[in-house]
């Protein structure tokens, strides 16, 4: 079984310079855990932040995980190009 290192707000400040090659997340309204993003870094290490249940918020997780900021610009501007036509 793989150990999972959790991140909140209480300590993701000591994982600010991971060495990160991959990432999931899971929107709020997705099945499963809404709202945890899973990390993964260069030496395998697991590490799982979760925005939708107040742990942390999505900009703690951005500081984390810095290339989740253009997945959530991306997605936001689909929304609302979806919704009103504007992006």
């Amino acid at each position: 079984m793989e150990d999972v290192i959790y991140i909140d707000e209480k300590n993701y400040r000591d994982f600010l310079n991971l060495n990160v090659i991959a990432f999931s997340f899971a929107h709020g309204g997705a099945q499963g855990s809404p709202g945890e993003i899973i990390v993964i870094t260069q030496d395998g290490q697991k590490y799982s932040m979760n925005y939708a249940y107040g742990y942390m918020t999505i900009e703690m997780c951005d500081e984390v995980c810095p290339p989740l900021k253009d997945c959530f610009s991306v997605s936001l501007r689909l929304k609302k190009l979806l919704t009103d036509g504007k992006a």
